[in-house]
């Protein structure tokens, strides 16, 4: 069995940060740094900077073009609610359950979410005097 340098990745890390001069080979090839070439593992991916806070921001602008492209396209308001419904949010869900994404992100895409299913879409009225009416019934 061959150990391939190109399919490895390295990292240094000297005092709790990344080492970038350091350098590691193996039969003469260099092993790219995770800084260079990030990796993935599981779904997850791992880069230099080794925090989440990243991964949050892309899930907010996945979420953001998702929500975009259901609402440009031509689809009365219950179909929106299905592409939301069975599309997008298995989507969004999986780098919420990979990653740590802080709660605030989170709340900023149900928000989004929010304000599109109310703007045009016409559910959130209805479901809005629904809650209101159960609220007073108990």
């Amino acid at each position: 069995m061959d150990f391939k340098p190109k399919k490895s990745r390295s990292l240094s890390i000297r005092r709790g940060k990344v080492d970038e001069a350091t350098t590691f080979t193996v039969a003469e090839q260099q092993i790219p740094t995770v800084s260079q070439e990030p990796v993935t593992s599981l779904g997850r991916w791992y880069d230099s900077s080794m925090k989440d806070t990243r991964r949050g921001t892309e899930t907010l602008e996945l979420a953001s073009e998702g929500l975009l492209a259901i609402n440009k396209c031509g689809l009365q308001g219950k179909f929106k609610i299905w592409c939301l419904q069975f599309m997008l949010i298995p989507k969004l869900l999986w780098p919420l359950l990979v990653y740590d994404i802080c709660s605030s992100t989170v709340e900023a895409i149900e928000a989004k979410i929010n304000k599109y299913t109310g703007n045009g879409w016409g559910f959130l009225r209805v479901f809005q005097t629904w809650q209101c009416t159960a609220e007073k019934q108990s």
